[in-house]
Order: structure tokens, then sequence, then C-alpha cells
């Protein structure tokens, strides 16, 4: 079985769509089944399209342009198996190597006003640092920045920055401990 796989994937490497789906980002740690409906859903019936990194089919990207990830195995492998992820880009979102995180995640770097005005004076994104972990159903809101060695525990809402090495949990999110 393995060599029929590693047969269809020499195939497809000349194909340059399927190239850069499979073969340019490290995916190591997704099995191949979720990539082929990942691929599926976003090549060929067109759910998050435009994003140039795999996605799951059930997760939805905003603002891809915006976007500023590691392309290592932890980062790029969530991205593919964490399902019903919201990710809104529109002010940037800079993320480090080896960020996981978990299903029902939300990430949102811009919001509006209370009159529905928009304020683009200034750009904040979001960013998040290298070794970072969020669990379940977590929301990150605009302008929030987590240090190196975050972990968020399971249905959070980040409304502030925290610095490297800590544990965060709660609505809102607080220290719980430094690590």
């Amino acid at each position: 079985m393995r060599r029929l796989i590693k047969n269809i994937l020499r195939f497809f490497k000349f194909i340059p769509f399927v190239n850069n789906f499979f073969f340019e980002w490290k995916l190591s740690r997704v099995p191949f089944p979720i990539l082929g409906v990942n691929f599926l859903y976003q090549r060929i019936f067109r759910v998050n399209s435009k994003v140039k990194f795999p996605v799951h089919f059930t997760s939805r990207v905003i603002g891809f342009d915006n976007i500023k990830l590691h392309k290592d195995s932890n980062t790029v492998g969530s991205f593919c198996l964490s399902n019903n992820c919201y990710i809104q880009a529109l002010q940037g979102i800079h993320i480090g190597s080896n960020f996981l995180f978990a299903p029902g995640t939300t990430i949102i770097s811009v919001n509006h006003g209370v009159n529905n005005e928009f304020k683009d004076d200034q750009i904040n994104p979001v960013v998040i640092g290298d070794n970072v972990w969020l669990g379940a159903n977590v929301t990150i809101l605009p302008q929030v920045k987590l240090g190196d060695n975050v972990v968020v525990g399971a249905g959070s809402v980040v409304t502030k920055s925290f610095p490297s090495n800590s544990i965060i949990a709660g609505n809102p999110a607080k220290l719980i401990k430094p690590l």
C-alpha cells in the first residue's frame, strides 16, 4: 500500500498546484486521507481556494495574505487537522514556529466600533510566539500578543497580551501560573 501511495505521489509531483499543496508544505503528521479530502474541498470545490497553504475543509480563513507563519509540520498540521476554526487576518496575524491549536479556535485581528466604524489608522496584528498551544474553542481578539511558550486553556477568551512562559485560561483569560 505504501508503495502504491509513493508511486501516486511521484506522479502528482509534476502537477504544479498539487506540488504546492502536498510537497512544498511539511505535512508529515497529517494522514494522507485527510490531506486528500482537504485538497478536494480546497482546490476542486473551491472552499478557501485562495489560501496558499492547506486548511481543514470546515475552517474559514479570511485575509490569508496577511498571515505570516512558519512552514513547520506542527503549524501547518494544525491548519490541516483542526476543524471549525475561524481565522480573520485583515490586520495581520504573525505566527511563530511550533504553533499548535485545537478545533474551534477563533483568531480575530480587527474589529469595529459601536457605530460600525472601522479604525484603520493603525495596524496592530495579532502576534503569536514560538511554542504556543491553544486549547479547543479558544478565542483570540485583536491586538493580542502572546509570548513564546504560552499554553492557553480550552474555552478561553484572550482579550489582552501575555508574556512568555505562561499558562493562561478563563473568560477573560488570566494568568494561571508562569512556566
